[in-house]
């Protein structure tokens, strides 16, 4: 190993030490880990689209994907990534060079397959590699109402509530 070096910020201070061979085992960690997720996606959505799920006794993608040790969320995550990688062929040259995570194109995914195609007034690559995931995520959410507005039936509804939480909608 190499020596160590002092890094002084201006509120702390942080001994750190190069490990090159750790470098290493994490970059191919994440290249393989990649790799495995991008297979596993596409086989969840070729599970999806056969609905093998129902075959196989799960009710939904999300307990098929409990009962084969992976958590609702990621097999949501994962599925999503592959249909959007489907239904716009940049996704996944994007995601393998870094410039997407899988978060992003899981988003994308999301408003992609609901559409069924591209959608045309809004290009979802762009913004996955300018916007943090939490913008990307409720321009997402943006959408989907958009698109559910005339085939779900909505309902206004009153909140009352005390002027401090006001201010905090107001800030958030």
């Amino acid at each position: 190993m190499g020596s160590t070096v002092v890094i002084r910020t201006d509120r702390r201070s942080v001994d750190a030490t190069p490990d090159p061979e750790g470098l290493r085992l994490v970059r191919e960690g994440a290249r393989g880990l990649l790799e495995a997720e991008l297979a596993l996606g596409k086989a969840l959505a070729r599970i999806h689209e056969n609905n093998a799920h129902a075959y196989e006794g799960s009710a939904s993608l999300q307990e098929f994907g409990r009962r084969h040790n992976l958590s609702g969320q990621r097999t949501l995550t994962l599925f999503r990534a592959a249909a959007g990688m489907r239904l716009d062929e940049r996704i996944e040259p994007a995601v393998r060079a870094g410039a997407v995570t899988m978060d992003a194109a899981a988003v994308i995914g999301r408003v992609l397959f609901r559409l069924g195609a591209l959608d045309p007034d809004h290009d979802w690559l762009e913004m996955a590699r300018g916007l943090a995931i939490q913008k990307l995520a409720a321009a997402a959410r943006r959408r989907i109402a958009e698109l559910d507005q005339g085939r779900v039936s909505l309902c206004t509804m009153t909140f009352h509530v005390p002027e401090e939480t006001v201010e905090k909608f107001g800030r958030a």
